[in-house]
C-alpha cells in the first residue's frame, strides 16, 4: 500500500541545533495524520512481523528528480514513521529486533510525486 507522503532524511528531521525536538515531532504528526486514513487496512500486531518501508521519491521543488538517500540517512528519516506505526497504530508490537524486522528500500516514482509504500509481513511464533 502506498501513501502520499515525503519520506524526509535524517538530516532534515534531525539537524543540528536548538529545534530538532520540534522537526522530528512535526514529522512525526504529520505522518501520523496521513497513515490514519489507511491504518484501518492493517490488522493490530500479536507477534513478530518484517516491515518493509519503500521511499518513492519524485520530483524537488525545481523540478528535477530528488536523489536517493544514503543508508544511515534513509533509516534515521524511517524513525518517525515507526515510530508511528509502533505508538498511534499498534501495526507493530515495538520496534525492537525481536518484536519486528524492518527493511528500507527507495526508488523514484513513476508519476514524479512522493509516497511511502509499506508492506506488512506476519510470522507464525
Amino acid at each position: 500500500m502506498a501513501i502520499r507522503f515525503k519520506w524526509k532524511s535524517g538530516n532534515e528531521i534531525n539537524p543540528a541545533g536548538h529545534n530538532a525536538r520540534w522537526r522530528y515531532r512535526d514529522y512525526r504528526k504529520k505522518f501520523s495524520s496521513a497513515f490514519g486514513g489507511v491504518a484501518h487496512r492493517f490488522s493490530p500486531a500479536t507477534g513478530f512481523r518484517r516491515i518493509t518501508l519503500v521511499r518513492l521519491y519524485g520530483k524537488g521543488p525545481n523540478g528535477g528528480l530528488c536523489k536517493a538517500f544514503d543508508t544511515d540517512n534513509l533509516a534515521q528519516g524511517a524513525k518517525p514513521i515507526v515510530d508511528v506505526l509502533v505508538k498511534d497504530y499498534n501495526i507493530l508490537t515495538d520496534d525492537d529486533p525481536a518484536s519486528c524486522e524492518r527493511v528500507y528500500k527507495q526508488e523514484p516514482s513513476e508519476d514524479g510525486k512522493h509516497y511511502i509504500r509499506i508492506k506488512v509481513e506476519e510470522f507464525e511464533e
